[in-house]
């Protein structure tokens, strides 16, 4: 029955039951809450005002958390002052649905606030959506205090981390260097994979074989099924000369694509350089696929 009068809700237009939805947001079933939304969405600015409003309604931790989100999906910048307001509210669930409206609405004036919680609130999953957040804005001088975040305590918030410096672009290209130094594996794929993906590996490389660390240039394969081209890393391993080489061979060793295999193991036949057999083996072993060596190899 509720269910039934959502749609008939939802087909009224004059005048629009955005009162009696809003209120109907903090309903305790799991389900109508995300229909409700739906429907708000469907009359755009006319809800607008009403939900930055609900953004204050102290009686509902549950209609906040929707306002915010619903807020983010309508992308309209005139809530971006109530969204920064709500980031201090008391709900680590609001504050999280709140930044991450701020990020879908590119609101630069938030950038100062999100900084501030980055580093200082105590609910991890929070400071992920706040990393998130800082990336869609996409404004660079927020790279040094994602520095920071690559030294949090939990991983997932670091891998949040990564992502955000990815979607800042070449400027972060530095920072994603240093965390292929992580102690977790994870974050350093993720890092790896950032820096395969925008284009600084190529460039690298690109730059290495105009130097002379290169016995010529390899076309770069189609991206691969995660939508990263670490397969232009394998096609250059065996082509390039020290320091050209190692490079390639960590960043290969990072991404843990199971196909480095084989191209690790012809690297390895064919080099008598030890600094980079070494670095091929131990590398090898980021993905998981060491034990598909030959023993020989092992030897």
């Amino acid at each position: 029955m509720r269910g039934a009068a959502l749609r008939a809700l939802g087909r009224i237009r004059t005048p629009p039951p955005i009162p009696e939805l809003i209120e109907a947001l903090g309903t305790p079933e799991a389900s109508l809450p995300q229909r409700i939304a739906e429907i708000l969405v469907r009359f755009d600015a006319r809800c607008r005002g009403s939900l930055c409003r609900e953004l204050r309604n102290r009686e509902s931790e549950v209609r906040r958390m929707w306002a915010a989100e619903i807020l983010g999906w309508l992308g309209n910048a005139e809530a971006g002052i109530p969204l920064i307001d709500a980031l201090g509210d008391v709900n680590p669930e609001v504050r999280a649905k709140s930044a991450g409206a701020l990020g879908k609405l590119s609101e630069s004036r938030a950038i100062d606030r999100l900084l501030e919680m980055l580093l200082s609130d105590p609910i991890p999953f929070v400071r992920t959506r706040v990393a998130q957040a800082l990336g869609a804005i996409g404004n660079p001088r927020v790279i040094d205090h994602l520095v920071q975040v690559l030294k949090d305590p939990e991983w997932w918030v670091r891998i949040r981390a990564i992502e955000a410096l990815e979607q800042i672009g070449r400027e972060s290209a530095g920072t994603l260097l240093a965390a292929l130094e992580d102690e977790d594996g994870e974050v350093r794929r993720r890092a790896a994979t950032a820096l395969e993906r925008m284009g600084y590996v190529r460039d690298s490389v690109e730059t290495l074989e105009r130097e002379g660390f290169s016995r010529g240039p390899v076309p770069d394969p189609p991206p691969d099924r995660e939508g990263g081209r670490d397969g232009g890393i394998l096609g250059r391993i065996t082509n390039a000369r020290p320091p050209a080489n190692k490079l390639l061979v960590r960043l290969a060793g990072e991404v843990g694509n199971p196909a480095a295999v084989p191209v690790l193991l012809e690297a390895l036949q064919a080099s008598d350089d030890a600094s980079f057999r070494s670095a091929s083996w131990r590398l090898s072993g980021n993905s998981g696929t060491r034990r598909r060596f030959p023993r020989f190899c092992i030897a």
